[in-house]
């Protein structure tokens, strides 16, 4: 199938990053790409990503260095993807303010993890525009995005500060609105905690 995984990460990243990795590359082909945003914006790495693998794939399923998808939601998005006529696929997400606390956006915030190349581009951060031919067909799968934000989180806020995204007590980033709701305990998935046990 013409469909991969890109996972972008800072550079300090790198060895939660290879382990991510591996658990990927059982499920289909994988890339990484370390990305410094404080030397270009990030959504110009994702669109730098995306001229690198357009040639060999149409679909590309971007992450984050943090973010797991659990592979019976493979399931869920290789048949979609196989059933066409979409621009891009979303997700619901769950933020791991623990091992085992998370919280859920609020509002709903569902990111964009499938792209079909051939449509759509990064326009900022992780927020998509179209090409020209685009149907502008944007899906969210009833699956779930993984993200152990703990792992990384005052290293995120500083840049978030960095790049002006962040400014104290504000909305804006995750941290600053979208997780308002109660943080609850929960039955961590065992893909999920295999490489929370793997992680350093």
């Amino acid at each position: 199938m013409n469909i991969c995984i890109a996972i972008i990460y800072h550079p300090s990243e790198e060895k939660q990053t290879k382990i991510l990795a591996k658990y990927y590359e059982s499920i289909l082909p994988t890339f990484t790409f370390a990305c410094d945003f404080q030397k270009a914006p990030e959504h110009k790495w994702r669109n730098d990503v995306l001229d690198t693998l357009m040639d060999d794939f149409r679909y590309v399923i971007f992450l984050d260095s943090d973010e797991v998808i659990l592979r019976k939601d493979f399931e869920v998005i290789l048949n979609r993807i196989i059933s066409g006529d979409f621009s891009v696929l979303a997700s619901r997400i769950h933020y791991y303010l623990s091992p085992d606390t998370v919280q859920d956006p609020q509002p709903p915030y569902c990111p964009s993890i499938v792209l079909d190349t051939t449509e759509v581009k990064f326009k900022e951060l992780r927020n998509i525009e179209g090409l020209p031919n685009c149907k502008g067909i944007r899906e969210v799968l009833p699956i779930d995005l993984h993200h152990l934000y703990y792992k990384n989180r005052e290293w995120k806020l500083s840049e978030f500060k960095k790049r002006g995204i962040l400014a104290d007590g504000e909305n804006g980033t995750e941290d600053a609105g979208l997780l308002s709701k109660p943080s609850i305990k929960i039955d961590v998935p065992d893909e999920v905690r295999e490489i929370q046990k793997l992680w350093p």
